[in-house]
């Protein structure tokens, strides 16, 4: 005779649920397993635990649990799968043989294969010699379910208790029972296929601060009055293909300290705007910098120097594509620290009455480092991303010559023809950690197109309003380090000097 009292079942078939059987006895004196094909009108030597319908996606019962509570003799559990639609168990029998007296937990893993939205109800019978009492794991007790994921199952009040990434969501509610469906979590291969666009988006935005920031490195005032001051009110707009476009607006200030030699600073300031797709991009600061010039004559002829720094500190908030099956659109907000500086010297030399060459070599370095960060986890978002920083840094070797001229009157106008070296890069993987099955840890390459060897080209004109003060505006052309598409960088400057 065995008694069984509050005997509680979980499982899973990517649903786990709970239920009980009412306390009774019942006498297992010569039973056999004689039902393998049994109908319902053999089954009085099982009780029904509970009916379910498999749910689409999760074909697999997999680990059942029970509690024993002391006892005498040799104990015996089995566990049975019946098909309402064909109205007979499944072949399977499972059974496990346990001594009460040391055995205080009993798992099966029968591993069922079901067929989705098919009824099914599961049965179990205590049967063998003694005298020993089954209870209810009160517990989370661990499964796996289809995907192979770790979980947990509901406790038997009816609340789910949940790991940290709380992948669960509420399936039926009946009575002081609780069905629950485990939902699987997101696909690692496609997730994998999403990081690798997140990526590509990012890398653009990184290219478009690089462009920008040297861009602002080139910023100058050269009107002066009798105070050697000089002011410029500048406009700016920097494209690439692949990331949108960054308009600005600087405020230049330089002084002559004497005839040859000019010290100056900008304000360049972009605000919030959508970028790349998933991305959006904006200065939480402006970017500020300075310059100092020398120049041996005022007409450009004889020796010239120039060295500009820049720093900036931006933000960006990325957004991961979900278009992908079984993805998540994780989203988090990241810093993003830019710093840049040059040298470039050149010789100036007449080549025709109003018309000066300058053949010039340079070095630039600029350092664009997106921060790491963690997306933010939500009821859409149950796996959020940690990402580690990611960032490019470049030296680059410079040289080209430039044409002035002086086109007549109050117009003049320049063309600049160059070419561009990295004599060093370095591009971060686009890396992080996540709680999704099989992409614990991620790691996009980003250094699939270099361009080691570019050109640039720009040209521009200036016209004298009145002494001491002109319009200005200049289009330049550079290629990309990272991209296969240039940077367009346009600008409108109004200079007084005072």
């Amino acid at each position: 005779m065995i008694m069984k009292t509050n005997v509680y079942l979980a499982t899973v078939l990517g649903l786990a649920f709970l239920g009980h059987a009412q306390a009774q006895t019942i006498d297992t004196t010569g039973e056999t397993d004689s039902n393998n094909q049994g109908t319902m009108q053999v089954m009085s030597s099982y009780d029904l635990f509970q009916t379910f319908v498999a749910p689409s996606g999760y074909s697999k019962l997999s680990t059942l649990r029970f509690t024993t509570v002391g006892g005498t003799g040799t104990g015996e559990v089995q566990i049975r799968v019946f098909d309402t639609a064909t109205n007979t168990f499944l072949p399977a029998v499972y059974t496990q043989t346990f001594n009460p007296a040391t055995t205080s937990a009993l798992t099966f893993q029968p591993n069922v294969s079901l067929d989705a939205s098919k009824t099914y109800a599961v049965y179990w019978r205590a049967t063998g010699g003694g005298s020993y009492t089954l209870n209810a794991i009160w517990t989370p007790s661990t499964f796996m379910y289809a995907d192979g994921v770790l979980g947990y199952v509901a406790t038997s009040s009816g609340t789910v208790t949940t790991d940290a990434t709380g992948d669960y969501e509420l399936y039926l509610l009946f009575g002081n029972d609780t069905y629950i469906i485990v939902k699987k979590g997101p696909d690692a291969a496609n997730t994998r296929l999403a990081l690798a666009s997140s990526a590509a988006a990012v890398r653009s935005q990184l290219n478009a601060r690089e462009a920008g920031l040297t861009a602002a490195l080139g910023h100058d005032s050269d009107e002066f009055g009798r105070n050697d001051v000089s002011l410029s009110f500048v406009g700016r707009y920097t494209a690439l293909s692949d990331a949108g476009g960054e308009g600005a607006g600087a405020l230049v200030a330089a002084y002559r300290v004497t005839q040859n030699i000019r010290l100056g600073a900008f304000v360049d300031h972009a605000p919030l705007r959508d970028g790349a797709t998933g991305i959006r991009q904006g200065d939480a600061e402006p970017t500020l910098g300075g310059f100092a010039v020398y120049e041996q004559n005022k007409d450009r002829t004889g020796f010239r120097a120039r060295i500009a720094a820049a720093r900036g500190h931006g933000r960006i908030t990325a957004t991961r594509d979900a278009s992908l099956a079984d993805t998540e659109a994780g989203s988090g907000k990241a810093g993003v620290n830019a710093y840049a500086v040059s040298a470039e010297a050149g010789y100036g030399v007449r080549i025709a009455p109003s018309m000066v060459a300058l053949p010039y070599v340079g070095l630039r370095y600029t350092d664009i480092d997106r921060k790491g960060y963690a997306e933010t986890g939500s009821d859409a978002v149950t796996r959020p991303l940690t990402y580690a920083d990611y960032g490019q840094k470049l030296t680059t070797a410079l040289g080209g010559v430039r044409l002035f001229a002086e086109i007549g009157g109050r117009i003049s106008g320049f063309v600049d023809l160059g070419a561009e070296y990295d004599v060093k890069t370095k591009m971060d993987a686009y890396s992080g950690t996540s709680a999704i099955t099989d992409l614990e840890t991620f790691s996009v390459s980003s250094d699939s197109h270099r361009n080691r060897l570019r050109a640039s080209a720009s040209a521009g004109f200036a016209y004298r309003v009145a002494a001491a003060q002109s319009i200005s505006a200049q289009v330049a052309v550079r290629g990309q380090a990272y991209a296969a598409d240039p940077a367009v960088s346009t600008m409108v400057k109004y200079s007084v000097g005072f």
